[in-house]
């Protein structure tokens, strides 16, 4: 999660904020509202953190598997968020591991709460090794 939050796109962020005519209302939205979901999503894969090594195998119940999941999606749907704010474009790699998430969810009554936790984790490497190999260049806001 650090690793996608304070990527090349944080800092490309705030070039273009810093460029804006509007860089007030981009900021506050970027920076103010967006993170809501990602402080909230960190929280929530925490608790679920601490649920998968309570019970690492066996069957997971539905509430274990929304938290699990739901802290991951909750940072990235944030982190989406914040993108679109700045670039007026809603970041593909990071949509894509929200489905990605949400195919788990689907396989979950397959999965335990380990390997659960170990697949949401490597979507969010995956992500975090998409926008590293293929970051996308952006200068100014489109919208």
């Amino acid at each position: 999660m650090w690793w996608l939050f304070f990527s090349a796109k944080h800092e490309a962020a705030s070039d273009v904020i810093a460029g804006a005519k509007d860089a007030g209302a981009i900021a506050r939205a970027a920076y103010t509202y967006a993170p809501i979901p990602v402080v909230a999503g960190i929280v929530v894969t925490a608790v679920g953190d601490e649920m998968a090594l309570m019970h690492p195998l066996g069957h997971v119940e539905p509430a274990a598997v929304w938290v699990l999941l739901g802290g991951p999606a909750l940072f990235l749907a944030g982190t989406a968020v914040a993108a679109f704010a700045v670039w007026g474009d809603w970041p593909r790699s990071r949509l894509v591991g929200l489905v990605a998430l949400g195919g788990l969810a689907a396989a979950s009554p397959l999965l335990s709460a380990l390997a659960l936790t170990a697949a949401s984790t490597t979507v969010l490497m995956a992500v975090g090794a998409w926008e590293t190999l293929y970051p996308v260049q952006r200068v100014t806001k489109i919208a």
